[in-house]
């Protein structure tokens, strides 16, 4: 009896503490620096005036820039939070300085 109570108690406790630590949606949490990086390269294709970078429709076709930023950024639907609304301030500011039009979900 020994043997099966120890090891359920150990997956249990794992549950348990795993649950508490802050989760992203990659499995880690991901500091704004690499969400920055990343938003730095797809403004800089946006100005130069390049496609969406790896962002396909369900029909293979890239997005226009507003559906690319309105989809990623804190700018959709789900809950913000306080990162994501730094990061969607970031993508907007940013945008804004280099002269880009504005999105559509633009709201700060």
């Amino acid at each position: 009896m020994t043997r099966l109570l120890l090891p359920s108690l150990a997956v249990a406790l794992a549950g348990l503490v795993s649950a508490c630590a802050p989760i992203n949606v990659m499995g880690r949490s991901v500091p704004d620096s690499e969400y920055i990086a990343l938003y730095d390269r797809g403004i800089a294709r946006e100005k130069r005036g390049l496609k969406p970078d790896d962002a396909h429709d369900e029909h293979g076709r890239p997005p226009s820039w507003d559906e690319y930023w309105c989809g990623i950024g804190g700018t959709g639907p789900v809950p913000p939070t306080m990162q994501s609304r730094r990061l969607k301030r970031y993508i907007i500011t940013h945008r804004r300085a280099l002269g880009l039009p504005e999105l559509s979900g633009a709201r700060d």
